[in-house]
């Protein structure tokens, strides 16, 4: 394995964050990787700085409502909990609809 992989300092800031989701969620690499479907021998290797997270990984933590910006930025996106903006956003449509069309 390559030294630049260990010693990079954005792959031990991404496995950092990873480690503190998972402290944060009080759950396990293993149960972690069954409950959202992921490679859990890849989430050892993104939390030991041996692996960047896949793009299937993070699309499938983004779908479960994790903040991949976060994950990977440090920067929080507004992005986490996407169901609760997407029904927010449906509802305030919603009620735009009925007062343009007054039904």
């Amino acid at each position: 394995m390559s030294t630049f992989l260990l010693q990079n300092p954005e792959m031990q800031v991404i496995a950092k964050r990873f480690q503190e989701l998972l402290d944060r969620e009080g759950i396990t690499q293993d149960s972690f990787s069954k409950k959202l479907g992921l490679s859990r021998g890849h989430l050892s290797k993104v939390l030991t700085h041996k692996a960047l997270p896949s793009g299937v990984m993070l699309i499938k933590l983004a779908n479960a409502g994790y903040d991949v910006t976060w994950l990977l930025s440090g920067e929080e996106s507004g992005l986490a909990n996407w169901e609760d903006e997407r029904n927010l956003l449906e509802f305030h449509i919603t009620r735009l609809e009925k007062l343009l069309f007054k039904q």
